[in-house]
């Protein structure tokens, strides 16, 4: 019995693992000491998980920066749209750009 759960035991720590981060827990690790194979899977689950963790914050910055420019481009536009005087357009674009990027006119 004593070598069934052995095998069992870390098999479910690495079931529930599993389970954590496909709910979108990337913190979660598992720690097995078996000094086999299943210490080895459980080695790279961690540092599996700990990749996924970094590629989605990764995502988060580059979907946070992408909606920065659509709401840059988006408050041009509305700019553009209030007026046919190229000089007053290219003014309120220009300081819609700047404030949106964080700059002062100077």
């Amino acid at each position: 019995m004593v070598r069934v759960r052995r095998v069992t035991n870390p098999v479910q720590a690495l079931t529930g693992a599993a389970r954590k981060v496909a709910a979108g827990d990337f913190e979660h690790t598992v720690n097995i000491t078996t000094h086999d194979e299943l210490q080895e899977l459980a080695e790279q689950f961690n540092i599996m998980s700990t990749q996924l963790r970094d590629s989605y914050a990764e995502l988060d910055k580059r979907v946070a920066a992408r909606t920065q420019e659509l709401a840059t481009l988006n408050a041009v536009a509305a700019v553009v749209s209030q007026s046919l005087d190229l000089e007053r357009i290219l003014d309120d674009a220009l300081g819609e750009i700047m404030t949106d990027l964080g700059f002062e006119a100077g």
